[in-house]
Order: C-alpha cells, then sequence, then structure tokens
C-alpha cells in the first residue's frame, strides 16, 4: 500500500536541479578568478579574526606552508596582471576540499561554548506551598 506522506518529488527535482545548476556553478568559479592565481577557496577567507587566526594556528605546517606559497604566488600573479598557465590551475576537487573550514567551526563552536560556561543563567525556583 503507498502511504502518501511518504511521497516525494525531491529525487527527482534534486537530479535535474543539480544537472541544471552544475554547470552554472563551474562557470562562476571560473568568472571568480581565484583558481587562475592559484588559490583555493578557503585561502580567500579573511584574518583579521580572532576565530580564523586560532583556525590558522592549527594548520600543519604543510598545510601552512601550501597556504603561504599559494597566497605569495597570486599575489605575484596580481602584480604582474597575468593569470597562472591553465595546468596550473587550482582544480575543481582542490577547491571544494576545504581545509580551514572545519577549523573555523570547530573554534567558533569551542568559543561559544566558553561563553556559555561564562555566563551562567541561574534561575531561582520557589516552591509554592
Amino acid at each position: 500500500m503507498v502511504n502518501p506522506l511518504k511521497l516525494s518529488l525531491a529525487p527527482f527535482i534534486k537530479g535535474s536541479l543539480r544537472k541544471t545548476l552544475e554547470p552554472i556553478g563551474k562557470g562562476y568559479l571560473n568568472l571568480a578568478g581565484f583558481r587562475q592565481v592559484g588559490l583555493r577557496y578557503d585561502d580567500l577567507i579573511q584574518e583579521e579574526n580572532d576565530e580564523m587566526q586560532k583556525a590558522l594556528a592549527r594548520l600543519s605546517p604543510r598545510e601552512e606552508y601550501d597556504r603561504a606559497w599559494r597566497l605569495r604566488r597570486a599575489i605575484n600573479q596580481s602584480i604582474l596582471h597575468k593569470d597562472l598557465p591553465k595546468e596550473q590551475w587550482s582544480e575543481d576537487e582542490a577547491s571544494k576540499q576545504r581545509y580551514l573550514t572545519d577549523r573555523i567551526t570547530e573554534v567558533a563552536n569551542e568559543h561559544n561554548e566558553r561563553a556559555m560556561f561564562d555566563n551562567p543563567e541561574y534561575k531561582i525556583q520557589t516552591s509554592h506551598h
């Protein structure tokens, strides 16, 4: 017997929506320009806040070196007003892999948890007899 509560068009819509939006997303990645200078998405996150600084401090030495190298190379290409040769662009998959986002979320969660414990709310219960 068919359960009307479990009928959904979501699987059909999701597939066709993906086919429609995926080429648009790839086009946007190319227009954004960060891949053409060798940057990854997480390289674009601004560093001027405490959470980002703490997340950067949690990078492995290799990740830290790679990030600094990508940023220096991108600055150099910007000064030259040139894109890297296409074979040196950051790959779609590399741009999708987030090396900082999870760490930033982790730091933010720790900050929120610390704030919650630093500012406890006490409720006094009175008994009404």
